[in-house]
């Protein structure tokens, strides 16, 4: 098998193979935070983060002996709870994945952080 797996967020190094002059990426980026909550129990929730960008297939020219560099992206935080006059925040965005060398790179986008919610409260 002449794959590597890079799941972890970090940044890696990989050198190309004797007799490898193309690879392969699959590549998934971080998905956006989810959006805060206007206040804990009452119901209301904040929306979902934006999924992580995706790539499957995507050639990449090489060279023997290059080295690439790997970054794998982090999944964006999630927005705090607030109270209820409070606008809740969104969650942050997600971090891109790439893999870069000589020749070239992939780069998949992160995902975006959706926006929090707000009950709108009626008094007499």
């Amino acid at each position: 098998n002449n794959s590597i797996s890079a799941n972890s967020v970090n940044t890696y190094t990989f050198t190309v193979p004797q007799g490898i002059y193309q690879i392969t990426v699959d590549a998934v980026a971080g998905g956006g935070g989810g959006g805060g909550a206007e206040e804990v129990g009452n119901g209301d929730a904040g929306g979902g983060g934006g999924s992580g960008g995706y790539v499957q297939g995507q050639t990449m020219t090489v060279s023997p002996g290059e080295q690439l560099t790997i970054t794998v992206g982090l999944g964006g935080a999630g927005a705090p709870v607030v109270g209820r006059t409070t606008n809740a925040p969104g969650g942050a965005g997600g971090g891109s994945t790439a893999v870069s060398g000589l020749d070239g790179h992939v780069v998949v986008t992160g995902g975006a952080g959706i926006g929090g919610v707000i009950r709108v409260w009626e008094f007499a």
